[in-house]
């Protein structure tokens, strides 16, 4: 069953997700939940690391705080890839003409968007705080109205439903059903109202997409 009648929503998600084996290591992320959202919507894949020229396998990177900046930093080679990552951001996020929502890799230097380690240089130490990736928080700035998650948080049951939810009021303009279709569900339970029950909008989500176990985690 599809989220809707409505056309299918665009979500951009980090290739390593599923699609491609493009991680740093050469390795790909098998997620349940992104697997079946797969048939619901039109994926555009991206993995900024291999668009501005990075290999597979390639030695990591690492974001480290340069006075009141941060900087994406390669410690193998020392090359700086900041102005790299910034300007192939700006490119691909101006040319999304019509986007609904982002699924990025969590805690990667480039993707992630929350809970990205940095450092205080390129050589080994331990991280001095947390913050967003490049690609990942330029994301946040550009479209944080939108549903934007990882593939970590999103193994939370709480917050892939209100993902979901985001997702199915994804056309510009429209008002997220759930607190109206809270208040006519307890309207069903009372009345015991057998049209009103099998109205669509009550279930608009595929029921392989919220049975999938809640890890308890990721809720902030």
């Amino acid at each position: 069953m599809p989220l809707t009648n409505f056309p299918k929503p665009t979500i951009v998600i980090s290739k390593c997700i599923g699609f491609d084996p493009c991680r740093y290591n050469g390795g790909m992320v098998q997620d349940k939940f992104v697997a079946r959202l797969k048939p619901h919507i039109e994926v555009i894949s991206v993995c900024p690391e291999v668009e501005i020229g990075l290999g597979i396998p390639r030695a990591p990177v690492r974001i480290i705080c340069s006075g009141d900046e941060l900087k994406l930093i390669q410690p193998s080679s020392g090359l700086d890839l900041s102005e790299s990552m910034r300007g192939f951001t700006s490119g691909f996020l101006d040319t999304l003409e019509k986007v609904d929502g982002f699924i990025l890799k969590n805690r990667s230097p480039s993707c992630g968007f929350t809970d990205v380690k940095f450092y205080s240089g390129p050589e080994r130490g331990p991280a001095i705080g947390r913050t967003a990736g490049l690609f990942g928080g330029a994301v946040l700035q550009k479209f944080g109205d939108l549903a934007v998650e990882d593939e970590g948080r999103l193994k939370n049951l709480s917050i892939r439903e209100h993902f979901l939810e985001i997702l199915e009021a994804f056309r510009r303009g429209r008002t997220p059903l759930c607190s109206a279709a809270s208040i006519l569900r307890s309207w069903i339970i009372r009345f015991k109202s057998k049209y009103l029950r099998e109205q669509t909008f009550f279930s608009p989500f595929p029921e392989e997409l919220m049975t999938l176990d809640d890890s308890g985690g990721s809720r902030t």
